[in-house]
């Protein structure tokens, strides 16, 4: 058991000192470096633009497609997105635990005909399930004549991730683009 001028000590003058001490913020403590909000990357310090990284057009990927045909923007697009986040498995780590519940395989989300989470506005559930349950295209009731519905569908037969049945029950046709 502490004895109590230790305590008074401790409370009056020791701690006071530990937290002021820990407080980088005040005006006479120098900044450290990596200071989040005021570090200038490389670019801006040798006073590089955006323009100045003209985005590669050559077709890398091109093999990844499946026979679309990409215009040269959209080449320029996917070049940027895989190079600048490819290979980087903590980002990838950290956006999946952060979104849990929005962001899916999708391959796994045709197999089991999981609902999106864009397509789940207007819908209706059709029975109660359990908490933290996955939504599937047979739990809801689907407002018909939605643009979405008929861009999702497109966008599963066009990239190959299409279930056999679609959400209304009919057939899905597969095809390719180009």
């Amino acid at each position: 058991m502490l004895k109590r001028p230790l305590v008074q000590f401790l409370l009056a003058v020791a701690i006071p000192i530990i937290l002021f001490l820990s407080c980088q913020s005040l005006p006479f403590f120098p900044k450290q470096a990596g200071t989040p909000g005021e570090v200038e990357d490389e670019a801006r310090l040798a006073k590089r633009t955006a323009a100045s990284f003209p985005a590669a057009d050559e077709d890398y990927f091109a093999g990844m497609d499946g026979g679309v045909r990409l215009t040269p923007e959209e080449v320029k697009g996917r070049n940027t997105w895989i190079i600048w986040t490819g290979g980087n498995d903590n980002f990838w780590d950290d956006l999946s635990r952060l979104s849990y519940g929005t962001l899916d395989n999708a391959d796994t989300a045709a197999k089991e005909n999981l609902l999106p989470m864009g397509l789940s506005e207007g819908c209706t559930l059709l029975r109660d399930l359990p908490m933290d349950a996955a939504i599937r295209f047979d739990d809801v009731a689907i407002p018909q004549g939605r643009l979405s519905d008929k861009l999702f569908a497109d966008q599963r037969a066009m990239f190959g991730t299409s279930p056999t049945k679609r959400h209304h029950g009919e057939p899905v046709k597969r095809r390719r683009a180009g």
